[in-house]
């Protein structure tokens, strides 16, 4: 029995060693992680890089960004990736994250998708923007979340000299820049990605600002606003489109349940996300509307603001100056 314990006890002590060995070794040793699987060939893979400024080297040359780098590195043992799509600003919240991912999710059909969830009337509800607009005959424009840029395209119609569409979802402007190349309007409307409270631009730029559902993705609302009124010029025209919610019966019920329900199935059919256009609902039901917009405006140094609930206050058009 005496002879059977001590064996026992010299095995454990044998798997404890070798258990620390292999530990050791793990934490010592560089790490290789082959990649097993055989190129496919003539398939065309997407690579989404998700992280913030460090991981995916927001402030070095983008032809040394780790993605990039990584894709180059794929591409040259024949796995055919295209060109990496990355989002991630400083700062950013995990609902901001949430949502550029859902954009990139549905870029291809956002066009479609928002022609159905709002039965084709957000496009009269842009006509009216640009109508506003015009009262002014800008000639340096600005769309802050122009997404595809409808709206951008709409206001070249103003025949003004530039057109800038700003958005954080290089998805969307890569669909975006085929609908203006489409249209022949290369030299007039020009697509970059941007930080709406960080933008590359001089003071008192632009003669007209809009914003189209998009300030209540803004992470910081305030920062945001006062960047917007910076690149503003004096006497220049600011308008947002937006959501907001009916306060009246039985508009207010039937919003509540088709945003709730109905919005999200109808974005899964489109882009196949279970969770995409679910975070409509969400934002819109906690975002501020109406008056409370529209002093926050006056708050952070707006003049003559105005605002008109459209589609019995399903969307709302705020409009200000400097």
């Amino acid at each position: 029995m005496t002879q059977i314990k001590i064996m026992l006890m010299l095995f454990l002590a044998i798997i404890s060693c070798n258990e620390k060995s292999n530990k050791t070794d793990f934490l010592e040793a560089e790490i290789e992680i082959p990649i097993e699987m055989e190129p496919e060939i003539n398939t065309t893979k997407t690579y989404l890089a998700l992280g913030d400024s460090y991981t995916i080297g927001q402030s070095v040359p983008e032809t040394d960004r780790f993605p990039v780098l990584l894709v180059n590195d794929l591409n040259a043992k024949d796995y055919n990736f295209n060109a990496p799509r990355i989002i991630a600003r400083t700062g950013w919240t995990t609902g901001e994250l949430k949502n550029a991912i859902l954009q990139e999710n549905i870029s291809k059909n956002y066009d479609d998708l928002n022609r159905v969830i709002s039965f084709g009337i957000d496009v009269s509800w842009r006509k009216k923007v640009v109508n506003i607009i015009s009262k002014n005959n800008p000639q340096q424009i600005l769309d802050i979340a122009t997404g595809t840029g409808d709206l951008a395209l709409m206001m070249s119609a103003l025949q003004p000299k530039k057109i800038i569409g700003l958005d954080i979802s290089e998805g969307m402007l890569a669909v975006g820049k085929e609908k203006i190349s489409k249209a022949k309007l290369n030299d007039k409307i020009e697509m970059i990605v941007g930080d709406s409270e960080n933008m590359p631009f001089e003071d008192n730029t632009f003669d007209a600002i809009t914003v189209s559902f998009g300030v209540r993705n803004f992470a910081n609302l305030e920062k945001g606003l006062l960047e917007i009124r910076r690149v503003l010029k004096p006497k220049g025209t600011f308008v947002i489109l937006e959501t907001s919610n009916p306060t009246k019966f039985p508009f207010k019920q039937g919003y509540k349940f088709y945003t709730s329900f109905i919005l999200p199935i109808i974005g899964k059919l489109f882009s196949k996300d279970k969770i995409a256009y679910s975070y409509l609902s969400e934002s819109a039901n906690y975002f501020p509307f109406g008056e409370t917009f529209n002093n926050i405006l006056k708050k952070n140094g707006f003049i003559n603001t105005n605002y008109t609930p459209v589609t019995f206050g399903v969307a709302t058009i705020y409009s200000a100056s400097k």
